[in-house]
């Protein structure tokens, strides 16, 4: 801390920048398990496909809709419910002279 002024939290984190893998460039430890997956993509569309058309189950039909639908355009968006009650509580700590009446 320079001439005594405090760090500001935005420059927490600054000695990381620039590390680690930019935006936008692959990760290399996945790069060869996805490309080994991709090869079944129309199998594993095949089989939810069917399943979501015969299965006995619901459960089933249900599931395969679900990832089919998933893929296709993606997984819904999830809501948060933000409204929380928060009690503050606040602490003061005083330096006492005990030589010093109050």
């Amino acid at each position: 801390m320079a001439g005594g002024q405090p760090k500001l939290r935005s420059d927490r984190n600054r000695g990381n920048a620039g590390k680690g893998r930019p935006k936008g460039v692959p990760n290399k430890a996945t790069a060869d398990i996805k490309a080994v997956a991709s090869q079944y993509t129309d199998e594993a569309m095949t089989i939810l496909a069917k399943l979501m058309r015969t299965a006995d189950s619901d459960a089933t039909k249900l599931g395969a809709v679900k990832e089919i639908l998933d893929r296709a355009y993606g997984k819904p968006k999830q809501s948060v419910d933000a409204n929380v009650a928060a009690t503050f509580t606040r602490i003061v700590n005083e330096i006492v002279d005990p030589a010093i009446p109050e």
